[in-house]
Order: structure tokens, then sequence, then C-alpha cells
């Protein structure tokens, strides 16, 4: 049995487009085969729910509305609206634009802190430098602790 057989056969009977022999067919491989009974089930119970289903008319520009984002998803723009949406959309970044320009502006912040604390180099010359430990020292007068000994460069 073809899977595309039975599914062609239960469409063409719930669409009553099925001959005689189509449906003895289809009754025979539901009769042999209870996967395409338990398909041929669903099929029927979801045909009887769609046809309950109550119609409900589009709205009157529901085609317009289609056929607008049709236009604009494929790069065509249709009027005002669809050439200023293009445009938006062409400013929008990309996550990747969006990194860069947070990696570029936190490199440009660091730079600027730097800078200003060479600046900074110069005030503390007037303080008492003995109470200055680590980085803020300059490099002849820095000291290291080793084993609780105090070590000069």
């Amino acid at each position: 049995m073809n899977n595309l057989e039975y599914l062609d056969l239960i469409n063409r009977v719930i669409d009553n487009t099925a001959t005689e022999k189509e449906k003895l067919r289809l009754q025979q491989l539901r009769d042999e085969n209870p996967e395409v009974q338990k398909y041929y089930e669903k099929m029927t119970a979801l045909c009887t729910i769609l046809q309950r289903t109550p119609k409900i008319a589009p709205p009157h520009n529901f085609k317009d509305t289609i056929m607008h984002a049709i236009e604009v998803q494929g790069g065509k723009a249709c009027g005002r609206k669809g050439i200023f949406r293009q445009l938006l959309r062409s400013f929008r970044p990309s996550p990747a634009v969006k990194y860069a320009l947070a990696a570029s502006g936190g490199l440009a912040l660091g730079l600027v802190l730097y800078l200003y604390s060479g600046n900074l180099n110069d005030k503390f010359s007037a303080m008492d430098r003995s109470l200055l430990r680590g980085a803020l020292l300059e490099p002849d007068n820095q000291e290291t602790i080793v084993d609780k000994k105090t070590v000069s460069f």
C-alpha cells in the first residue's frame, strides 16, 4: 500500500469526488490497516468540525492589506507608507551592529577615563606618596611584599 494512495482516496471520499471503485478500495485499505482507519476517522471528524464552523466574511480591505504585506516583504514599496517603512527598516541596526556599537562605546569610554586618569597624576604630586600602593606608584618607587618582607626595586 502506498501512503499517497490512501491519502488521495480519503481526500476524494471526503470531497465527494470518489468513484465507487475508489470508495471500495478505501474501505478495503481501512479494513486491512488500522492506521488508515484511524487517519480516516480523524479526517472525517476534522471535516465535520470545519463544516459546523460559522463562515465569517473577511474585512473589506483584506486583499489590499495582504498585497501590501507581500510587496513590502519582497523589497518593493507601494505608496508612501511602504517607502517610509522601508526607510525605517534600513536604519534599524542588526544585532551585530548593536554589539559593535557597544564595544566601540566601551573602548572610547575606557580611553577617555585612561586619559583623564593621566591628568590626575599631576594632582597627586602634592600628596604624600607613602600612602599609595600598587598601580598608582611610579615604577622607581614600587615596593612589593614577599613573605611578609618589604622589598624595593
